[in-house]
């Protein structure tokens, strides 16, 4: 049985899974602790993740890291890959250096 899905939600789900991974990933890195999570859902959806990179990024050195991280996932949601497979194949990679 096939969902159907109009644009509008499409939209507000990829914003929702495209923060989900940006937390996650802040989360893996012990970055996510101070940040405030009510700040962050309380922006627009189009600036969720910017949001939270940005609050990451205040309270971290690893810059370089987290504009990676956004380039994927930005990345991502215009060639439709799946995000968590490309976060995934980093990590394999990162682990091998």
């Amino acid at each position: 049985m096939k969902t159907f899905i109009d644009r509008k939600q499409e939209k507000k789900m990829t914003f929702s899974i495209m923060l989900l991974i940006a937390l996650k990933w802040m989360e893996q890195n012990a970055l996510c602790h101070s940040i405030k999570k009510e700040k962050i859902y309380e922006t627009s959806e189009q600036g969720i993740v910017e949001t939270a990179i940005n609050e990451a990024a205040n309270l971290s050195h690893h810059l370089a890291a987290l504009r990676k991280v956004k380039t994927i996932v930005m990345l991502s949601s215009i060639t439709k890959v799946d995000p968590i497979a490309v976060m995934e194949t980093e990590e394999i990679k990162s682990s091998r250096l």
